[in-house]
This record gives C-alpha cells, structure tokens and sequence, in this order.
C-alpha cells in the first residue's frame, strides 16, 4: 500500500510540473491495479477527484471501477467504523468472477481480483445464510419405495457456479512446501462451505449438497445478528 501511495504522489507531482493531464503513459494501468488492490477501502472519492478525465475514461480503469462495483454492499445497516463493517459483501459473485475471466484484463489485475475471492465466497455465503429460511424438517424427502424426491439444500453442483469453483492445473506445484489438494470444483466448493462451518450433506459416498438453512452460526454471529 506504501508503494501505491507514494506512486499516486508522484503521477500528481508529475501532472503539475509538466502541466500535462496524462505525463506517464502507464498511469492507467496502475490507477487501475490500485483501486483492486485497495478494493476494502471505502475512501476513494478523494484520490478519485484528482484524476484527470483522460484517466477515468481509459477502458481499464472503468472495468476496475465495475469490479469495485460489483465487490460493494448495497444493503448494510451497521454503523460506519464497525468491526464488521466492510466492503465486498454485495450479492453479486457472479458478476465479480466474470470480470476477472475477461479476455482484456490484465495478468496482474486478474491476480489482485482472486486475491479477493475468499472474502466475495465469505459474503455470498453468509447472505444464503439469511436468505433462506430455517430448515424444519429433514433435509431430504423420499417416497414410498425409499427414493429421494426432494433435497432441501444447496446442491454441490449449484455451489460451484456460485462460488466460482474450477477445476484447477493438474501439474505440479513449483513449491515443495505446498500441500496436495484435490483439483476438482466440487472438492473446492465443499472446502469452502466447511471452512465456514457449514454442514455438508452426503449421499451415499460422496457430499451432494450444503445445508445452509440450519439456522447455524455464522462467522460467529447467528445468522439474524450478521448484516449482508
């Protein structure tokens, strides 16, 4: 973060000497890595103001402006300077992961945009959370000859278009302290819930689903106490 605020000082210190609105042609870019890296922060209006309309109006600084947009809440009710109060809590995972899927975004913009997920597959979990109403009754439903007609919950397959699970790089890692993991999606999207604490429903030998309408804590608050 240093290095970002002493590198906006310096394209100000430049615009002002060389009386020119855009003196580093790659000023963009990182206007544009800067307001991804710093995608928590709420107080950007005033670094925002300075800029000059030839660097607002550069395509890659208005898709991190749309990244930023679809990373902010839009329905918080928690007092400004709470603990709990941050950003990246809006509904709108899918359109944050297609963003970084673009064919013109840049490597490392793409990067500090998946330095972000976990915090986009935090939110949209805890406002499922909310969501759907509590669960009072088994979380599935058979018929008569023991088959299950009805899966209340959130099915795995589901919760990889969601939360933005892939199937990752099947080759080796160039780190031997990292730990093998399994590469498929729906490994990963059982990660993610279980890491939260929420309860995977298996079915025969594998899970199937995430019951998400326990009522169960999230986060360490009760799902009615957490602001989305």
């Amino acid at each position: 973060m240093t290095g970002f605020t002493s590198l906006r000082h310096l394209y100000n210190d430049r615009r002002e000497e060389s009386g020119l609105e855009m003196p580093c042609p790659h000023e963009p870019e990182m206007r544009a890595y800067m307001l991804i890296f710093d995608l928590a922060n709420k107080s950007v209006s005033i670094p925002t103001s300075e800029l000059p309309a030839v660097i607002l109006d550069d395509p890659l600084v208005k898709l991190a402006w749309e990244i930023r947009k679809s990373a902010q809440r839009n329905f918080d009710s928690q007092k400004e300077g709470s603990k709990s109060n941050a950003e990246l809590g809006s509904n709108l995972i899918n359109r944050y992961i297609r963003s970084m899927k673009q064919k013109d975004v840049p490597f490392l913009l793409s990067c500090l945009v998946e330095v972000r997920l976990r915090d986009m597959r935090r939110s949209a979990l805890r406002a499922m959370t909310r969501t759907y109403p509590r669960l009072k009754t088994e979380p599935t439903r058979v018929n008569d000859a023991g088959e299950v007609v009805e899966r209340k919950m959130v099915l795995i397959d589901n919760l990889t278009r969601i939360l933005g699970c892939e199937e990752q790089d099947q080759g080796e890692s160039a780190w031997q302290d990292v730990v093998p993991s399994s590469k498929s999606p729906e490994d990963e999207a059982v990660n993610v819930v279980s890491r939260f604490d929420l309860e995977v429903w298996p079915d025969k030998h594998q899970p199937v689903g995430a019951l998400i309408n326990l009522g169960a804590v999230f986060n360490g608050m009760p799902p009615f106490m957490i602001s989305c």
